[in-house]
């Protein structure tokens, strides 16, 4: 067995834009005393299907209205018909003292009906159609699944042989360095009293992917900076 998604509400029929136009109307329901947000007194309402013969819409056909409703005057006019079709062309009436000219529809001609007749026939055949439910999904089709949240893999020291990847330095795991902080600029170690000092050691030097790593964010390699140090710096950012 298979089912429908709910349906959206019907679309909305503005008289004020469409005056003067050629209606067929497909009257489906009449209420002679609904109640609406526009008024304190119930007024007549009829949920109607309706083409607008000269009216042409977003795919150049005679413009499709699906379970529009029509209020007062316009939904009087078609209360005898339910589950027929009415041909008429929308005006406005003589207004009452203090109330606004009612919409009203006026008789069609010879020529209205000749042009309406094969928009019947199209109806009827069900050629006619509301938009798509955008709800509902095809058949079989599988639920689409929440996109995982992406996570950084965590900073791994590495061994200076490995090749730097772009934007993330990893390399095969080797005994974690002691943590250290790091200064910009680190104090000058006070020089040993000594007749003869021996010759400064020369810091290993720092693999080429971490120098990468910590210059593309901004930190200097200074040449007294160790291995140690640097990878210290790199977790920093991890």
């Amino acid at each position: 067995m298979t089912f429908s998604q709910p349906a959206a509400g019907g679309d909305t029929f503005e008289p004020k834009n469409h005056l003067g136009r050629l209606l067929l109307i497909f009257p489906k329901a009449y209420d002679p005393a609904m109640k609406t947000k526009a008024s304190t007194d119930p007024t007549a309402a009829a949920d109607v299907d309706l083409i607008i013969v000269d009216e042409p819409g977003p795919d150049g056909q005679p413009l499709f209205l699906s379970g529009a409703r029509l209020f007062g005057n316009l939904a009087k006019s078609v209360r005898n018909d339910l589950g027929g079709q009415v041909l008429g062309r929308l005006a406005q009436g003589q207004p009452s003292p203090g109330r606004t000219a009612p919409w009203i529809l006026t008789n069609f001609t010879d020529q209205d009906a000749a042009a309406a007749t094969p928009l019947l026939a199209q109806y009827q055949q069900g050629l006619f159609k509301p938009p798509a439910n955008p709800m509902a999904a095809p058949q079989g089709a599988a639920a689409p699944t929440p996109a995982a949240a992406y996570s950084a893999p965590p900073y791994q020291a590495a061994a200076p042989s490995a090749a730097p990847a772009p934007q993330q330095w990893q390399q095969a795991p080797a005994a974690p360095p002691q943590q250290q902080q790091w200064a910009p600029t680190p104090a000058p170690q006070a020089a040993a009293t000594a007749p003869t000092p021996p010759a400064p050691a020369t810091a290993p030097a720092i693999d080429p992917g971490l120098v990468a790593f910590l210059q593309q964010r901004g930190i200097a390699v200074t040449p007294g900076m160790t291995q140690e140090q640097a990878a210290a710096i790199a977790a920093a950012f991890q």
